[in-house]
Order: structure tokens, then C-alpha cells, then sequence
């Protein structure tokens, strides 16, 4: 299934998978994480997208 990942200012498509997590919300994928390359901050649990591929593939949309 193609899902739409809309955060604040990120947009980008997925394909996903249904699945039953446990406890987990998602699991991204290593090709996910290094084509967006975000930088994350274990302590406060988030990702920010400074990337060049997201400042032209994922932002643009918000433009």
C-alpha cells in the first residue's frame, strides 16, 4: 500500500506494510533512513529533515 508521510513541512510516499508492531508505531527502513538522512535526537524521540534530498524531493511541496 502507498501511504503519504505528511509531517509538519515533509511530504514523501511509501510503501507499507500491515503488520501487527506490538508496541512499536512504524519501522523505517534502512533505504528510508539513508535516502532522507535525517538527524535524529534520541533524547526528545524526533527527526529533523535538513537533507538535500528532502530540501528538494520531501519540502518542495510546501514551497
Amino acid at each position: 500500500t502507498m501511504i503519504e508521510v505528511k509531517h509538519r513541512e515533509h511530504l514523501s510516499y511509501v510503501v507499507g506494510y500491515i503488520s501487527d508492531l506490538g508496541t512499536f508505531d512504524v519501522v523505517l527502513s534502512m533505504p528510508w533512513l539513508e535516502e532522507h538522512d535525517p538527524d535524529v535526537s534520541w533524547k526528545k524521540r524526533s527527526l529533523t529533515f535538513n537533507s538535500e534530498f528532502c530540501s528538494i524531493q520531501c519540502l518542495e511541496h510546501f514551497k
